[in-house]
């Protein structure tokens, strides 16, 4: 049974590959997440930065640090080619005399102003730094970019999944080997999960590949493997649920463009809607798989709620499953 399994699952892949589909497929989610990565800004960056020769006074160093953001150089020249890029940084270098600050000439006054005071402050000890830093936390621990948009993603992922998996049952349509599959010696159960195997790696492939890139490290592994999994039976549903219906791949792709509106109404929803109105979203399986997959990059999730979401995405892809049950085994006679 498992050779029959996945000798369906083989010739997907390799009919994916000819078509540069699924390798296409597969590199979206890590394109999408590079492009996310390089848009999210740098919460905890100072608007004052420095930068100081190699052999600097540690105490100078750890002195600048506590007020800006300060990077090492190999030498003078170093320094100065440093300091010519686009982006204002300031050069702070010893000198018998104190400090030099070498400067381009085109930086903020502002900043100018900062430095200058903050080094007047170190070669005078009785004199404070007049810099204040603080952190105020408004209710955001990370960039709202960067975690909204990384769990948006993680949900996004069961709508390529999904497109596998349609686009292969369309592709047996068109080849008519639908009818050979019913007189060969492989079940419908033996078919729909060798048809489902890609469909359900794909999420899970770029699910990883998007919490690396965008630099979520420490998570619980036990939850973060529950919930990608019951995400990616979405997948599942979404691919079958078109590709029984669609003849062709514009019409699956065409039909995949109507799973968009669930996604959104999902994810926009448990973002904007107050808590008392979250309830109108429970139908939907993206909603308990944004829901979820927030805590656990939060790091506020609990075995119950993990279970509880992935039991209830996995009693719709049930129900679905059984309502759609009869259309799925007419459409692949």
């Amino acid at each position: 049974m498992l050779k029959r399994i996945l000798a369906v699952t083989y010739r997907d892949l390799v009919s994916g590959i000819r078509q540069f589909m699924v390798p296409f497929i597969l590199a979206m989610p890590f394109v999408i997440a590079l492009v996310l990565r390089a848009l999210v800004p740098g919460v905890g960056s100072t608007s004052v930065r420095v930068a100081v020769l190699e052999g600097s006074d540690p105490a100078l160093v750890a002195w600048l640090e506590g007020y800006a953001a300060v990077e090492t150089v190999r030498d003078r020249v170093a320094l100065e080619a440093r300091i010519l890029k686009t982006d204002d940084v300031f050069g702070v270098v010893e000198t018998s005399g104190g400090y030099e600050v070498v400067r381009q000439g085109s930086e903020s006054a502002d900043g100018l102003a900062s430095i200058r005071l903050l080094l007047d402050a170190r070669a005078n000890p009785g004199i404070s730094a007049p810099v204040e830093v603080a952190v105020d936390d408004i209710g955001w621990r990370m960039s709202p970019l960067k975690l909204e948009g990384t769990v948006f993603l993680l949900v996004f992922c069961t709508v390529f999944g999904g497109m596998l998996i349609a686009l292969a049952l369309v592709e047996e349509k068109m080849s008519n080997t639908l009818s050979a599959v019913n007189v060969a010696p492989l079940s419908k159960a033996e078919f729909v999960v060798g048809k489902s195997i890609l469909g359900f790696l794909s999420p899970l492939l770029g699910s990883v590949g998007v919490v690396l890139i965008m630099g979520f490290g420490g998570l619980d592994v036990g939850m973060a493997a529950v919930t990608l999994c019951s995400v990616a039976l979405i997948s599942i549903l979404i691919g079958f649920g078109i590709g029984v219906v669609a003849s062709e791949p514009i019409q699956a792709i065409a039909s995949m463009k109507t799973m968009f509106l669930p996604v959104f109404a999902s994810v926009f929803g448990g973002i904007f809607l107050a808590q008392k109105w979250q309830w109108v979203l429970y139908w939907s399986p993206h909603y308990w798989a944004y829901r979820t997959m927030k805590a656990v990059l939060l790091g506020e999730a609990t075995w119950p709620d993990v279970l509880l979401s992935a039991g209830i995405i996995l009693a719709v892809t049930a129900i679905v499953f059984l309502i759609l049950g009869k259309r799925i085994r007419r459409g692949l006679r």
